[in-house]
């Protein structure tokens, strides 16, 4: 049911008393957003439309999800095990540089 007389109610009773609100087809009566967003252990891509047009975070989702390699996970936990463990400097920058481009 998408009534928009009880959304705009809701979200001035909300807005009021200082409670967050969110209707996700109506970025006029929302106080915040949820962005599409995708999540691999600490690496996270965020998507929004400021709540224009969720359909197309959607898709951009799916999108961006089909070039990321499958293990990217693995790639992370690889780069942060370098970063860690080597000092700055040039050698730690072509090593990440390698990896990167083995998988991108």
């Amino acid at each position: 049911m998408d009534d928009i007389n009880l959304q705009r109610e809701i979200y001035n009773y909300c807005y009021r008393r200082k409670i967050p609100v969110n209707s996700v087809d109506s970025p006029q009566y929302c106080t915040f957003l949820f962005p599409a967003y995708i999540k691999e252990k600490d690496i996270v891509i965020g998507i929004s439309t400021s709540g224009y047009a969720p359909a197309l975070a959607k898709k951009l989702k799916e999108k961006i999800k089909e070039c990321l390699p499958e293990n990217l996970g693995e790639v992370f936990e690889k780069l942060k095990n370098i970063r860690k463990n080597k000092d700055k400097g040039e050698e730690r920058q072509n090593l990440i540089y390698k990896i990167l481009n083995k998988y991108f």
